[in-house]
């Protein structure tokens, strides 16, 4: 567990306000975790476009699917393909 997340599942504040930008993860192509206090802005089959703070995710490939979606994280399964940031 990030040391941001665990200070905020203690204390009650907002992980974004701890960490700054949000966390990744990627599994072998096939699983996305973003950490971090985040907002789906389109998700589709081929699309997943997020926004966490001060910048957008956006994780393109076939399949996508959001598995889990709380205050803390984001889990995506898929074949992912590409992966890219706006600010």
């Amino acid at each position: 567990i990030p040391l941001c997340v665990a200070v905020s599942s203690k204390t009650g504040i907002p992980v974004d306000t701890l960490g700054g930008y949000p966390q990744i993860t990627v599994k072998y192509g096939r699983q996305i975790t973003v950490e971090g206090n985040c907002t789906i802005l389109e998700y589709t089959g081929e699309l997943l476009k997020i926004k966490c703070k001060n910048v957008i995710i956006k994780v393109s490939g076939r399949n996508i699917c959001v598995k889990l979606m709380d205050e803390l994280s984001l889990v995506a399964n898929g074949n992912i393909s590409c992966i890219c940031f706006e600010e």
